[in-house]
């Protein structure tokens, strides 16, 4: 049996023949991948198998009991054939990508080259939209003979297909119709040519028709441009086929709603990883957690709810502290333990000494990366402690930080310190620091209304071109160095996308009408002389001095009664 046609697959997926298991992750190509996979049939180039399962083993449940196959690997390609296509598959998710906005990102467009002898591909951009040489592929499989033929006639009396030399005869009528008769023959046959090959492609398909286990180790097994499949990503294969329907109508929705009502955008897989450590074996490891975590027997809605009702609390409490987006964290993966040490001790849950903890966790590095053996390290020590307040000791214990700053943290190169730049932020946020063009507080619209997916916008109190045109009167040794004009006691927070000060502070101060209690909030000197450019490294000295006592009794409020 010869190996199906692209249109025939096409086809096979609009009667609904194929869709994908829950466990698959989104569509992630850019649409410079689908250029190439359009490309690659043009050239005739392998474009790798389809691994499909089919068989009495496969999930057959709501909607769902219609698709006899199921895409276990193949999904980014197939659904680039649709896009090429225009057509929407079955598995997509409109809610999370709206189809007609990938429709409009992934046009894929083609040219006829210069001298007729071959195509061009590319990403549609607004020159190229306005360039009638250059087609949408989608429009071009769609289009019937008739179509095409007008098509060929209008793009091939462009001066771009004339000869060499000829275009002072574009005005010959008789050269012209001469001309353009055969370049309209040469672009027709290119045209038809490409149109039939992402028609009549062939690709291979490997089919399995093994049960549930066998697939996940298949899965497992499977690589996709030598990205070995996450453990997470088994678990969530091995969650959605024993409950099945729970990651698309439960699960997902909860992870866009988590984004637009606290700005925190986070991956399916670690927040498996969050349901594992909140269950009876408090762990973030596969081989750990045990075939109970995955069966039909574990109570998946109870530590679902839990896991669902903390994470929801836990980003409440971090928006109320100016964690306003996942963009501000410098690692996610503290989440983990944070979450379920709110599970765990939710009743004396302390929000300032659990986010001080968070803090110097943070500052430590303990979480920098997905480290399962610290994670589920800490998960223990959650569960074997007797009360909050041993939790959070016992974790701070494992901490190598000593919880106060020093001068010498808030002269470093602010470009340099993402960990500094995040304390600096939450001191000056939790001073209660007012935006100083918009006269709101930082990290809202309104008096009300915190800013979706908030990112601070740092501001050089002293401007760059200040500093940078008063070196220019300074001898060599005397010059600001960048990593001065950089330092973090220069840096203030505004909005985002805000048009920064250009001048001198004590102009802008004044003009802009920043009070003094407004620069207090963000530990700038209110001494005027301080102001004046000749005087910069004093006041980065004096700023540095205000900043390591703001930001160390900041810390020093949430520590309190830790002893």
């Amino acid at each position: 049996m010869n190996p199906p046609k692209i249109k025939e697959i096409i086809k096979d997926i609009k009667e609904g023949k194929y869709n994908i298991p829950e466990f698959q992750r989104g569509f992630v190509w850019s649409p410079q991948q689908v250029r190439d996979l359009a490309e690659s049939i043009w050239k005739e180039y392998p474009i790798g198998v389809i691994l499909v399962w089919e068989g009495e083993h496969t999930p057959k449940v709501g909607d769902y009991h219609k698709f006899t196959s199921w895409i276990l690997d193949g999904q980014q390609r197939m659904t680039s054939f649709c896009i090429l296509y225009g057509i929407k598959p079955p598995w997509w998710n409109e809610r999370e990508q709206p189809w007609d906005k990938i429709l409009e990102k992934y046009n894929i467009m083609v040219k006829v080259n210069k001298d007729l002898t071959g195509l061009e591909f590319a990403v549609a951009n607004p020159v190229r939209k306005k360039d009638r040489k250059w087609i949408p592929i989608r429009e071009l499989l769609n289009m019937d003979d008739e179509k095409l033929r007008k098509l060929v006639k209008e793009i091939s009396t462009d001066e771009e297909y004339f000869p060499e030399g000829a275009q002072a005869l574009k005005n010959d009528p008789q050269w012209l119709e001469l001309t353009s008769e055969k370049t309209r023959d040469k672009i027709r046959d290119l045209l038809k040519n490409l149109k039939e090959k992402l028609e009549k492609y062939e690709v291979t398909f490997l089919k399995t028709t093994h049960d549930v286990d066998d697939v996940i180790e298949i899965f497992d097994r499977v690589n996709t441009k030598g990205t070995k499949v996450k453990e997470a990503d088994i678990m969530v294969a091995l969650l959605s086929i024993e409950h099945q329907g729970w990651i698309r109508d439960e699960f997902l929705p909860f992870l866009v709603d988590l984004k637009e009502e606290f700005g925190f955008e986070l991956d399916p897989n670690f927040v498996i990883r969050m349901l594992s450590a909140i269950s009876p074996k408090r762990t973030v490891r596969l081989s750990e957690v045990g075939k109970e975590f995955w069966s039909r027997e574990f109570d998946l809605n109870k530590y679902w709810k839990r896991t669902r009702e903390s994470l929801t609390t836990i980003s409440k409490i971090l928006n109320d502290f100016g964690i306003l987006s996942t963009d501000i964290m410098v690692s996610k993966y503290v989440l983990i333990p944070l979450v379920a040490l709110y599970e765990k001790f939710e009743d004396d849950f302390d929000r300032n000494k659990a986010l001080y903890w968070f803090i110097l966790a943070t500052w430590d590095g303990r979480y920098s990366s997905m480290s399962a053996t610290k994670i589920s390290e800490d998960l223990k020590s959650i569960g074997n402690s007797v009360s909050f307040e041993d939790a959070i000791k016992k974790l701070l214990n494992k901490l190598q930080v000593e919880g106060k700053i020093k001068k010498e943290d808030v002269l470093k190169d602010y470009t340099k310190d993402r960990f500094m730049r995040f304390l600096l932020y939450l001191t000056i946020y939790n001073n209660g620091a007012i935006d100083w063009k918009q006269k709101v507080k930082i990290g809202f619209v309104g008096k009300d209304t915190r800013f979706s997916e908030f990112k601070p916008q740092w501001h050089h109190f002293f401007p760059k071109n200040v500093l940078k045109k008063y070196n220019e009167k300074l001898s060599e040794e005397d010059k600001i160095r960048e990593e001065e004009i950089n330092s973090l006691a220069n840096i203030t927070i505004l909005n985002p996308k805000q048009r920064v000060f250009k001048t001198e502070p004590h102009d802008y101060i004044k003009k802009h009408n920043i009070t003094e209690e407004m620069l207090k909030q963000q530990f700038i000197p209110v001494e005027e002389e301080l102001w004046h450019v000749e005087n910069y490294r004093r006041f980065l000295e004096r700023r540095a001095e205000l900043l390591v006592d703001g930001i160390n009794r900041f810390l020093d409020s949430l520590r309190k009664g830790l002893g």
